[in-house]
């Protein structure tokens, strides 16, 4: 019998080794894959003017499951949330009623029973969008402005029925507006459309 090259030290630590080295790249394999998969988020202003065949094809193939919604009209919803300032929205994505293409997505938020964090939460969100997207050009005149309104946002306007906005002109492509509604009901809606301009 042929003696090992190896000394016995090295073949037993080989021997041993490759398992462990195979395992590693099986892990490494793994999370590649994973962190791929994870980054595949669709562009949805990307998608304005689609089809609705294209677009619902593009969730399909993303392994994004969606109804459509009651709601709103020629909507879809998505199965799957949006998290912003530790808020989970739901995601809709709308369709023109004439054209049946893409113009739009809305990420929703309802409240039960809001607390004065949650009615803070709209604050957080103009900050956050307008370090996203610039100085909001909502019009100068326009009487319910969050940005104006920041002390009504609090518990005390609950059931009032009150409704603030503020917009965006993002690009040529794509408007964004962030609304609250203090609803008569006595929960807190929130709202962040972004959209193609409309005339």
């Amino acid at each position: 019998m042929k003696k090992r090259s190896l000394s016995h030290f090295a073949y037993y630590a080989a021997n041993r080794a490759f398992p462990v080295f195979l395992l590693l790249l099986l892990l490494l394999g793994f999370t590649a894959c994973s962190a791929e998969k994870g980054a595949k988020a669709l562009d949805y202003p990307a998608m304005f003017g689609e089809t609705k065949d294209e677009v619902l094809a593009a969730l399909d193939a993303e392994n994004l499951t969606y109804k459509e919604d009651d709601l709103y009209a020629n909507a879809y919803v998505l199965d799957r949330t949006e998290t912003l300032e530790n808020r989970d929205f739901s995601v809709y994505l709308l369709f023109d009623l004439n054209t049946d293409t893409l113009y739009g997505y809305r990420r929703v938020l309802f409240v039960e029973n809001p607390t004065d964090a949650d009615c803070k939460l709209p604050e957080k969100l103009l900050n956050t969008l307008t370090a996203q997207y610039g100085e909001p050009t909502t019009y100068p005149g326009l009487e319910n402005r969050i940005s104006t309104h920041l002390d009504r946002l609090s518990t005390d306007a609950v059931g009032s029925g009150e409704v603030y906005n503020e917009y965006w002109s993002v690009s040529e492509n794509c408007d964004a507006s962030l609304g609250v509604s203090f609803l008569p009901d006595g929960r807190l809606f929130v709202d962040i459309v972004c959209q193609t301009p409309r005339t």
